[in-house]
């Protein structure tokens, strides 16, 4: 064999290596809105090889097209993918398909998928998703991702098979399990929507923070509007307008729609204003403890957690809002006096102060005569807040940070 050849051959092999890890970005058909916009250009971009990867595309085809003659798969596959995007060759679709069918049929599954597409996207031959489902069944049973994954919009669409949303979420969960962007997306729309699995928001967060991660446009926007929602994760609105940018950024017209939205009609709800009362050069403010108790609390940011009176705390437990387990080990503390006493503690179960809510915060529980006094297991809790002493407002932000 000429050394010519040989080298080729050896480049070949490698660049399909290369290849079988470089793809644009597939269709994603998750809610209803993008199976319309899906469905109505009907177009699948898969397995988009970097041609320039050789710079004399005309010497590369007439050497493939040698190759391909002599029966080499690999080389078929290239060669078709030449002809299908013109590259040191006219654009020939039924040229294309011709060599796919030689790989195909020798079983290379990357000429075993560009076949199925072609028949999927009716290039070179009238569009048959039956057939396009028979070659992507082909590829997705070598374990193929990309395979996997259309053979999933396949039952996902019900194209050329009975419409099946477990099978569409067994096979996108093949794909997604190797890594594939656009098949996590996929599957956290089927957590999101219940198709063909239990509806789950925390998985569907999940499976979209994993192709946001890798910065797929589409799950990004979808993670945004997880956490704009609060579904399967707390809601965040700095989180949301974070992921709804990222998305918007390459061009997402959902996320450049959504951020618009949130920067202008959010821009003053993402802040909350609290009015307070002075009195004896104290700020007060009315809460509502467990749902069942509105008291003034004193406004103190020295104080290390929220406290209340020991008459206060039997109160809760008369009206069943709190209970055994809802106490916790005992503190010392300093008192304003320079006193140091050690004080019972729980947890209250609710503060809401009107226009924000924050769970599960810890007490500690003084005397009977003791005051009540929302310190700083409370405020941490707030992502930002200030005082307004012209106008006597306690401002806060409208994201809760989790209980440690």
């Amino acid at each position: 064999m000429p050394r010519k050849c040989l080298v080729l051959i050896l480049l070949l092999f490698c660049f399909a290596a290369l290849a079988q890890q470089t793809f644009v970005s597939l269709a994603y058909a998750g809610h209803d809105e993008a199976k319309a916009a899906y469905a109505g250009d009907g177009s699948v971009l898969a397995e988009q090889v970097l041609i320039n990867f050789w710079p004399d595309f005309k010497g590369t085809f007439r050497e493939y097209k040698v190759l391909a003659e002599s029966g080499d798969a690999k080389a078929q596959w290239y060669l078709g993918q030449l002809y299908e995007n013109g590259e040191g060759v006219q654009i020939n679709y039924s040229e294309a398909l011709k060599w796919y069918r030689k790989s195909a049929d020798q079983g290379n599954y990357h000429g075993q998928l560009k076949l199925g597409l072609m028949y999927h996207n009716g290039r070179g031959v009238p569009q048959n998703y039956e057939e396009a489902a028979n070659w992507f069944r082909k590829v997705a049973a070598q374990g193929e991702f990309i395979g996997q994954f259309m053979l999933g919009q396949i039952y996902f669409f019900g194209r050329g098979v009975p419409q099946d949303y477990s099978e569409a979420f067994r096979w996108y969960r093949k794909s997604a399990g190797q890594g594939f962007a656009d098949a996590q997306c996929a599957l956290g729309a089927m957590y999101c929507m219940g198709w063909g699995v239990l509806k789950n928001y925390e998985e569907a967060a999940i499976w979209f923070r994993k192709a946001a991660d890798q910065g797929l446009a589409k799950a990004q926007f979808r993670l945004g509007d997880m956490y704009a929602n609060g579904l399967g994760v707390l809601k965040n609105y700095t989180e949301a307008i974070n992921w709804f940018r990222k998305a918007a950024d390459q061009g997402d017209m959902d996320a450049q729609r959504a951020l618009a939205s949130y920067t202008s009609s959010r821009q003053t709800s993402l802040t909350r204003e609290i009015p307070l009362e002075k009195r004896g050069g104290v700020y007060e403010l009315p809460v509502r403890i467990n749902g069942v108790l509105t008291l003034n609390f004193i406004l103190d940011t020295g104080a290390s957690e929220v406290s209340i009176p020991a008459d206060v705390a039997l109160t809760l437990l008369r009206t069943g809002t709190i209970t055994q387990s809802d106490f916790l080990p005992g503190k010392f503390y300093e008192l304003a006096d320079g006193s140091i006493a050690k004080n019972s503690r729980l947890i209250i179960r609710e503060l809401d102060l009107g226009v924000i809510k924050i769970n599960q915060v810890p007490a500690s529980i003084g005397s009977t005569n003791s005051t009540l006094l929302l310190g700083q297991s409370f405020l941490s809790r707030l992502d930002s807040w200030s005082l307004d002493n012209k106008r006597h407002v306690l401002v806060v932000g409208s994201d809760i940070i989790s209980p440690k």
